[in-house]
C-alpha cells in the first residue's frame, strides 16, 4: 500500500432521525431522567474570547465518578433503544443483505506466484477465518481461525503473506481497540511460530512490509498503547523484525530516535514501505494528521546487509505528493502542487521535485485518484466529482482510455508485483457489490477475477442513483449523491438521511454497504453530501474545508439539506444527518446552526469539542488539520467549528443519538461525552438526547461483522422510531 492518503471507505455507518411522534408529556417524563454528569466549570480566555467549559471533569477518564457516569449513560440509553420494536427483524434483514445467504470474503492478498490468502466468513461463522489457495483452481485450505487465539474474543483485522507465500503475518485485536498483536503462521510447517509481536496497529496505515528475501518484515511500533496515556501515539518507530528473534528486542530503522538528523517530530508516524521485492530502494514516509507527507529513500542492499541506513529526501509535504513508486532508477509520483486535480511526474532517484518531468495531466473536471506502475506503463484512474471513475493507460508519452467492463463509481487498482502480466481492478458502486477483474496487459482486456466476491441483492436492483450539483452558501457547487427506490413519491414526507465527512482530504466515493442500503429498502432516501474538506473535486476542495475555511464543511451540508427540501424529497420533520469521527464537526455544527432544519442527528464517535482536541494524546496531529488554540486566527476557527461550545440554553434541538466506545484510540470518549452531557441539559424541546456508550468497542473499525450489524440496526431502528415508521415504535 503506497498511499498514505489512502482511500478509506468513509461510509461505514448509517443514519439519523426525526421528532418522536408521541405524547409530549410522556416524552418529557421519559427522556429527562438521564444520569447527571459531574460538572467542573473552567473559564478560559482565548485571545478576545472567553469560553466556559461546564464539563471539563469528563476529560479525566481515570476518575471513577466519570467512568460511572459513562456506564450509567450507556445503560440508560440501552434501556430506551431496547424498547424499539422491529430492531431484531432489521438485524436479520441486514445479515441477509450482507451475505446474500453465502460466505463473504475480505482482505484478499495475492503473492507474485498467484497464491491467494483471504478471510472468509460463512453464514454461520461468528468470525472471519484465514484461508489459502495455491492457485485459483485449487481447493481452499483453512489456515487459521481467531477463535483459537487466547480467550476467543479476537478478530483478524490484517494479514500479509511473505513474497514467497511461506509465512503470513496475522494481526488480531479485541474489544474494538484496533491496537493489535501479531502472530506468524508458517504454512510449510502448518503451525504458528511461537513469537507474539505486541504494540502494533497494522490495519491503520503502515501495514507490514516483508523484506525481499523473506527473512523478516518491517512494522510500525507503538511504545505506548493505552489511549488514555499522554504518551499514546508519540515516538513511534519503524522497526525490522527478523523471524525467530525476540520481538521485545527492537531494531528501529526509521524514527525520531534512530534518525535524529531527519525532521521527525514526536507525534509523527515514520512509516516504511517496500512496494516490490525487486526494488533497489525502500521508502520512508513521515506523516500524521495531513493528506501529504515528507518522503525519504534508502538502499535496499544496506537494509539486507544490516547496515545503518542513510535516508535521503525525495519530497516535502509542501510538494503535495500522496502517491509514490520506485520504478527502476526513477521515482514516479502524484502531486497536487501545480494542479489541484493532480498530475503524475517522473524524476530520477536523487533528483529534485522542481525538475521532475510531467507525464500525465487529467482531463477537465476529472481528478487523478490512483495509479499503478507496470513495467514501462502506468495505469491510472480518475474520478469525476468523486462519483464516476474512468481508467487510462500511459505509455511512450501517450494516454489512452480503457473501457471498464462495468460502470463504476470508484475503482481500486492493485498488482502482485511490477513485472506481472496483469493487474486487478475492482469496480464499486453505491448499489452494486464489488466486482473484481483481472486486466491482461498483452491482450489489453478484462477477465472476471478469481474469487470475485460480488454477491448482489435483488432488493437493491431497482434502486435509483442520482448525482446532482447543489449551490452552496458562497456559490460553490457541491456534489450530492441521492439513492432511493424507483417509485418514490415526491411529497416531502420521505425519511431522508444525509451522510458526510469532509476532513483530511478523504473522499466519500461510491462504496457498497448493504447495511446502509437497508435504509432505502425500508423506504428512506439516502444522501451523500460531498462537502468541502474531502478531495472529491481535488486538492482545492480539501483546502476549502480545512482550518480557517472549515465552516464550508457544515454549510455545504446545510445547502444540500435545503436542496432536498426545496425539491420536495423531504421536509425538516423527515430529515436526519449522520456522521462519524471528524465528521462530527459537520453534523454538530449543522444542527447547532440550524436546529430547525433537522428532525434528528447522529454523531458516532465524533469530534465535538475541537477546542480541546490538541490536549489529547494525538492532539498535535489534529492541529495540522484543524488548527491550534495558540494562534489567534486558528483559535477563532476552532471556536467556530466547536459544536460543544455552540450549544445554547432554551433551544429545541433535534432528537440526537451520540455514540462512543470506551476503547476508542482515535477520538477519546470525552469528546462525545461532553457534547451529550451539555446537550441533555440544554435541550428545551421534547426530542430525546441519547448517549450510547459501548464498553467493549472502540472507533468501530475492529469489531466483528455481527457487531457492526447490531450497531447499524440499533441506529436505524432509533431513526425509524423517530420518523414515525409503524414497524419501529417504543414498546
Amino acid at each position: 500500500m503506497n498511499e498514505v492518503n489512502r482511500k478509506r471507505s468513509l461510509i461505514a455507518i448509517v443514519i439519523s432521525i426525526v421528532l418522536f411522534a408521541g405524547c409530549e408529556s410522556h416524552k418529557e417524563s421519559s427522556f429527562n431522567d438521564f444520569p447527571q454528569a459531574p460538572e467542573k466549570v473552567v473559564d478560559t480566555q482565548y485571545f478576545d474570547t472567553l469560553l466556559t467549559d461546564q464539563y471539563r471533569s469528563l476529560e479525566n477518564l481515570q476518575d471513577s465518578t466519570v467512568l460511572n457516569w459513562f456506564h450509567k449513560e450507556g445503560e440508560w440509553t440501552a434501556n430506551i433503544l431496547n424498547q424499539i420494536t422491529g430492531r431484531k427483524e432489521l438485524e436479520s434483514k441486514m445479515a441477509k443483505y450482507v451475505g446474500g445467504g453465502e460466505a463473504t470474503y475480505s482482505l484478499m492478498e495475492v503473492t507474485p506466484q498467484g497464491e491467494y490468502f483471504y478471510l472468509k466468513q460463512g453464514v454461520e461463522d461468528e468470525f472471519a477465518n484465514l484461508f489459502f489457495r495455491s492457485s485459483i483452481d485449487s481447493e481452499e485450505e483453512l489456515l487459521y481461525s481467531p477463535e483459537n487465539y487466547k480467550d476467543g474474543s479476537f478478530v483478524i483485522n490484517f494479514l500479509k503473506p511473505s513474497w514467497d507465500g511461506q509465512k503470513v503475518v496475522i494481526a488480531l485485536s479485541s474489544g474494538g481497540a484496533e491496537i493489535s498483536e501479531m502472530i506468524i503462521y508458517d504454512r510449510e510447517k502448518a503451525t504458528l511460530m511461537p513469537e507474539v509481536i505486541t504494540n502494533t496497529w497494522p490495519s491503520d496505515y503502515s501495514g507490514v512490509q516483508w523484506l525481499p528475501n523473506n527473512s523478516g518484515f518491517i512494522y510500525l511500533h507503538y511504545p505506548v498503547i493505552d489511549p488514555q496515556d499522554s504518551d499514546f501515539l508519540k515516538n513511534m518507530a519503524s522497526v525490522v523484525y527478523y523471524l525467530g528473534d525476540d520481538p521485545k528486542k527492537l531494531n528501529p530503522i526509521f524514527s525520531k530516535g534512530s534518525q535524529p538528523q531527519l525532521t521527525i517530530e514526536e507525534e509523527d508516524f515514520p512509516m516504511v514501505f517496500i512496494e516490490d521485492p525487486s526494488d533497489d530502494y525502500l521508502l520512508g514516509y513521515v506523516t500524521g494528521g495531513e493528506a501529504y507527507y515528507d518522503a525519504y529513500y534508502a538502499s535496499m542492499d544496506d537494509l539486507l546487509a544490516g547496515k545503518t541506513l542513510n535516508w535521503k529526501p525525495i519530497h516535502k509535504k509542501a510538494d503535495k505528493v500522496n502517491q509514490l513508486y520506485v520504478v527502476e532508477d526513477d521515482f514516479v509520483f502524484k502531486s497536487a502542487k501545480e494542479n489541484s486535480r493532480y498530475n503524475i511526474y517522473r524524476m530520477p532517484v536523487g533528483g529534485s521535485v522542481e525538475e521532475a518531468e510531467l507525464l500525465i495531466e487529467p482531463i477537465s473536471s476529472e481528478s487523478i485518484d490512483q495509479f499503478i506502475s507496470m513495467g514501462d506503463e502506468i495505469y491510472f484512474y480518475t474520478s469525476k466529482f468523486g462519483v464516476k471513475a474512468a481508467l487510462y493507460r500511459y505509455k511512450d508519452g501517450n494516454v489512452t482510455p480503457i473501457d471498464l467492463p462495468v460502470e463504476a463509481g470508484s475503482l481500486q487498482l492493485s498488482r502482485t508485483h511490477e513485472e506481472a502480466d496483469h493487474f486487478f481492478a475492482t469496480c464499486i458502486g453505491w448499489t452494486t457489490d464489488f466486482k473484481r477483474f483481472e486486466f491482461q496487459l498483452d491482450e489489453q482486456g478484462f477477465e472476471p477475477a478469481p474469487l470475485d466476491t460480488a454477491i448482489g441483492n435483488d432488493v437493491f436492483e431497482d434502486f435509483v442513483v442520482k448525482e446532482v450539483m447543489v449551490r452552496s452558501h458562497d456559490g460553490e457547487m457541491v456534489p450530492l449523491s441521492i439513492i432511493h427506490q424507483k417509485d418514490l413519491k415526491m411529497d416531502g414526507a420521505n425519511p431522508t438521511l444525509f451522510f458526510g465527512y469532509g476532513a483530511y482530504g478523504f473522499s466519500a466515493q461510491p462504496y457498497y454497504l448493504p447495511t446502509w442500503l437497508s435504509w432505502v429498502a425500508e423506504g428512506g432516501v439516502f444522501c451523500i453530501a460531498h462537502v468541502r474538506g474531502g478531495s472529491e473535486k481535488g486538492d482545492s476542495w480539501y483546502q476549502g474545508g480545512k482550518k480557517l475555511t472549515k465552516e464550508n464543511t457544515w454549510k455545504d451540508l446545510i445547502a444540500c439539506t435545503e436542496y432536498m427540501i426545496n425539491e420536495n424529497y423531504t421536509s425538516p420533520d423527515y430529515t436526519a444527518a449522520y456522521a462519524l469521527s471528524a465528521g462530527g464537526i459537520m453534523v454538530g455544527r449543522a444542527m447547532t446552526d440550524r436546529p430547525d432544519l433537522y428532525a434528528a442527528v447522529i454523531s458516532s464517535v465524533g469530534t465535538m469539542n475541537p477546542v480541546r482536541s490538541e490536549k489529547s494524546p494525538n492532539g498535535k496531529n489534529g492541529i495540522k488539520e484543524f488548527g491550534t488554540m495558540e494562534d489567534s486566527l486558528e483559535a477563532k476557527a476552532l471556536i467556530k467549528m466547536d459544536s460543544y461550545h455552540h450549544i445554547k440554553e432554551g433551544v429545541e434541538y433535534p432528537a440526537t443519538l451520540v455514540t462512543t466506545g470506551l476503547n476508542d484510540p482515535r477520538v477519546l470518549p470525552w469528546q462525545p461525552g461532553k457534547f451529550a452531557a451539555k446537550l441533555q441539559e440544554a435541550q428545551s424541546g421534547a426530542a430525546p438526547i441519547l448517549f450510547d456508550v459501548d464498553t467493549a468497542s472502540g472507533h468501530g473499525m475492529g469489531d466483528s461483522q455481527q457487531k457492526e450489524i447490531e450497531r447499524m440496526a440499533k441506529i436505524f431502528s432509533f431513526a425509524f422510531w423517530q420518523t414515525g415508521h409503524p414497524d419501529f415504535q417504543l414498546q
